[in-house]
């Protein structure tokens, strides 16, 4: 598949001005950084926020289409879930907002932030 400059760079542009704003690499973009991104003065009107969370969405399907035989390929799916919710738990450290985001359960979470942040488990509630 052969995507035209100007349509990748419209595609990319703005994962890549949210993602300077945040200071990570798109893989590692979240929800998160993108509510943060549009809670700043001057990119809360409508229409800027609904155009550019269709480049976003368009971006990602993109590369949804792009990888789909890669990402079909995944031996174990549940894995790919799992890594998911790791590299979650690593940003956040939040128990309750991975089990929001994931629909796992409170031990599950808890598993989740001690297995990203050994340091702190002994901080966290039991």
């Amino acid at each position: 598949m052969r995507v035209a400059p100007l349509t990748l760079e419209r595609l990319v542009q703005p994962v890549v001005e949210i993602c300077d704003f945040s200071g990570v690499v798109p893989w590692r973009l979240t929800a998160r950084e993108i509510d943060r991104y549009f809670a700043d003065p001057g990119k809360r009107a409508h229409a800027t926020a609904r155009t550019k969370m269709n480049g976003i969405d368009g971006y990602f399907a993109f590369l949804g289409q792009r990888y789909a035989g890669e990402i079909a390929t995944k031996e174990n799916t549940s894995q790919m879930r799992q890594d998911r919710i790791l590299d979650e738990a690593a940003v956040t450290a939040d128990p309750l907002h991975l089990m929001r985001l994931s629909g796992i359960g409170e031990s599950a979470a808890m598993r989740y932030v001690s297995a990203a942040h050994p340091e702190k488990t002994g901080l966290l509630p039991r």
